[in-house]
């Protein structure tokens, strides 16, 4: 959908909207997802095709991308 990743949201909510966009349902119908606090470090803009995120101007790798 957005490329290849760990996705994160700032409300729980979204989760609920987009569940079944996100995350299949299992063999019983239950759709799983994670609540957890997160440190993103340093992060820059990224794109679909990312594997990982790119380096700044001095080499160093930055920790997470953002779509905003």
């Amino acid at each position: 959908m957005y490329g290849q990743g760990t996705y994160f949201a700032k409300v729980g909510n979204f989760l609920y909207r987009a569940a079944a966009q996100y995350a299949k349902p299992d063999a019983h119908g239950y759709q799983r997802f994670i609540l957890a606090n997160v440190a993103e470090g340093r992060s820059c803009r990224g794109t679909a095709d990312h594997v990982e995120p790119p380096k700044d101007a001095q080499g160093r790798r930055y920790d997470t991308t953002c779509d905003n």
